[in-house]
């Protein structure tokens, strides 16, 4: 069973002003990126989260990348100046992209759960 953009909107009540197209637009994308016989019990929640994850990363209406901040890289006291560390979405591996905001490092933490060997062993993608 698919996650539905109810159920997206009632579990993430920071996107329940998205419209319903729009969120049935990306739960679509994020179940093509996963595999509901593999994910087993997970699989609505992987879903949502990646959907979240996109909303997030690439569903901004001017194409900005709008991710959280990274580690900080740099700190000033003196007239307050924080840098953060946060690589171009463009150039990162896919679990580099996915920790860039906190549904995708969920939907990580869950992933390495349900595929415990596959990231002991390589890097493995969705």
């Amino acid at each position: 069973m698919a996650a539905t953009a109810l159920q997206f909107r009632t579990k993430f009540v920071e996107f329940a002003d998205e419209e319903v197209a729009r969120v049935d637009l990306f739960l679509v994308d994020a179940l093509r990126e996963i595999s509901p016989s593999d994910w087993g019990d997970d699989a609505d929640n992987a879903q949502m989260l990646f959907a979240a994850h996109l909303l997030c990363t690439v569903g901004n209406v001017d194409g900005s990348e709008a991710v959280e901040p990274g580690v900080v890289k740099k700190e000033k006291v003196g007239e307050i100046a924080t840098e953060y560390a946060v690589a171009s979405l463009a150039q990162s591996s896919e679990e580099d992209v996915l920790k860039t905001t906190t549904y995708g490092r969920e939907f990580l933490r869950i992933k390495r759960r349900v595929f415990p060997r596959r990231f002991m062993t390589s890097k493995a993608g969705l």
